[in-house]
């Protein structure tokens, strides 16, 4: 399998916002950076599958003895590979049966030569003392190849097994510091700036931060709550709004106007417009109160033709802006 692709942005989104602060994202180029970043993303699942289990611990007989390094492989006392232990025991094998026919031989020469006899004997015995260490050594060499042999097969304790290979699991690597986190999305080409942050689009200077729907209002100048309403006569009807918890209507021409979020402070600008039905004198001046804003509400009210006395339009139009 082919390592991940990459993401890559596909369009610069900071410039058409700059160039176009009133539009919406353009939706197609949205959709085509999404379908990008789940293309990488699933590559980077399925790539991880080749090497982890559901369960975070590594894959049964993805890491073999020759995976290891030279410093790991020395740590178990012998920087070798499980087939060449199990080479070196053969051979001692055979360099024990060879002791033994060399055994064998001396007690022939001893039977033959009186003279030779104690001498032979000796080799003999040495001999066999030597077939005797190779036979142990053999044993111990093959119990060494069984028992790392056994670290990447099914164990019945999983945590033992990596740790008898020095590897450690999914949730541990969850647990690393940012830091290490940071340095890990850096090895494999994931920057932390991918989406911009609610400082970032205050700021407004990013040129590589994507905007998210998430983020997108936070801009300076996205409008942060909007509202269409008007007094049916009996009832403030809201026709359509954003981030308009309630409006209520004081008396004739004055409404108050309540924030789902509120702003951060009483800093910010309300631009209120009306509607009027054909001649009549109604909304001809929309005002925000002078006095009435709170980060949470503010009131608006409607002046007749005359200015002298308030008079409810036949629809209102409220758009609010500033930071939350």
């Amino acid at each position: 399998m082919s390592y991940p692709t990459k993401y890559t942005r596909q369009y610069d989104y900071v410039s058409y916002q700059n160039a176009n602060p009133a539009r919406p994202l353009p939706a197609d180029k949205v959709h085509a950076d999404f379908n990008q970043v789940a293309l990488s993303t699933n590559e980077i699942v399925d790539f991880l599958k080749t090497s982890l289990r559901s369960d975070g611990a590594v894959m049964n007989g993805s890491i073999g003895f020759d995976q290891l390094s030279t410093s790991v492989k020395a740590m178990t006392g012998d920087p070798t590979s499980v087939e060449t232990l199990l080479s070196a025991a053969s051979a001692s094998a055979e360099s024990a049966a060879a002791s033994a026919g060399a055994a064998g031989t001396s007690a022939t020469n001893a039977a033959t030569s009186e003279t030779n006899a104690a001498t032979s004997a000796s080799s003999a015995t040495t001999s066999a003392s030597s077939a005797a260490t190779s036979a142990a050594n053999a044993a111990t060499t093959l119990a060494n190849a069984l028992v790392r042999g056994n670290n990447l097969s099914d164990l019945a304790n999983v945590s033992t097994g990596l740790n008898n290979l020095g590897g450690v699991s999914f949730l541990t690597v969850q647990a690393a510091s940012s830091g290490q986190k940071a340095q890990a999305r850096s090895n494999i080409g994931v920057g932390t700036d991918a989406a911009a942050t609610k400082s970032d689009q205050q700021a407004g200077t990013s040129t590589t931060a994507a905007v998210t729907p998430s983020q997108q209002q936070q801009h300076d100048c996205s409008a942060k709550a909007w509202a269409l309403f008007h007094w049916s006569g009996s009832a403030l009807v809201i026709d359509a709004s954003y981030n308009v918890a309630s409006i209520s209507r004081s008396s004739a021409g004055i409404y108050n106007v309540t924030f789902t979020t509120p702003f951060a402070s009483t800093a910010f600008c309300c631009q209120v417009t009306t509607e009027i039905a054909g001649n009549t004198p109604e909304g001809v001046m929309a005002i925000v109160a002078q006095g009435s804003r709170s980060a949470g509400s503010v009131q608006v009210r409607f002046l007749n033709q005359a200015m002298s006395a308030p008079v409810d339009p036949s629809a209102a139009h409220l758009v609010c802006y500033g930071r939350q």
